[in-house]
């Protein structure tokens, strides 16, 4: 977790940089990486707007957002990488 609402925005730039990065290469472990990073880092995008709003019990981030939070981190976990015929230079 973040201190702030900067540090939040800055560390979820900054991972989505290398995402981005990532993903122009072609390799497909490192595109499977580059998901699962962006899924993971979603966390962030979250703090930014819970630090920007405000940490009430009973507000729209505290409802909405963080029960959705888990499902894209566990579906960064379990996506697979491509298969082994696609990686495979045609």
């Amino acid at each position: 977790m973040c201190f702030n609402a900067t540090s939040s925005l800055v560390g979820g730039c900054c991972a989505y940089g290398v995402a981005a990065y990532l993903l122009r290469r072609d390799n497909p472990r490192l595109k499977w990486g580059a998901v699962a990073l962006m899924g993971i880092t979603a966390m962030q995008w979250t703090e930014a707007v819970l630090w920007l709003d405000g940490p009430k019990p009973h507000g729209i981030v505290n409802q909405l957002v963080f029960p959705t939070e888990p499902a894209g981190v566990w579906g960064a976990f379990t996506s697979t990488p491509l298969r082994k015929k696609a990686m495979t230079p045609r």
